[in-house]
């Protein structure tokens, strides 16, 4: 198979060296969109390259991210909140309980 842009040895480093496609076709200097992604894939596959470290969409994986504004903020109105998500922000702080607040039936997830 003919590379264009990169060598067997550049693509094989590039991959060793990467969590996912995108980082790969950064790393070789080729833009990430379209058919690069495509040509890419069939260049692994054809030298049969090892991509089971690839985590994907890499750039949170594993990271826990904060809540942008804090449930303060939102409760006294100086940020906007959907309600399901403020919902679910206060049933995750403990504020709220899984219970109906006429009847006090127990709601299950």
């Amino acid at each position: 198979m003919k590379l264009h842009e990169y060598t067997e040895d550049q693509l094989r480093n590039a991959v060793i060296g990467s969590a996912s496609m995108r980082q790969v076709l950064q790393k070789l200097g080729v833009a990430s969109y379209g058919g690069n992604y495509d040509v890419l894939r069939k260049s692994i596959r054809f030298f049969k390259l090892d991509t089971a470290h690839f985590s994907g969409q890499a750039w949170n994986k594993g990271k826990k991210l904060a809540p942008k504004y804090s449930l303060r903020s939102y409760l006294s109105n100086e940020a906007s909140i959907q309600s399901y998500k403020l919902k679910n922000r206060l049933l995750h702080a403990g504020i709220l309980k899984h219970e109906c607040s006429n009847c006090g039936y127990i709601l299950v997830g």
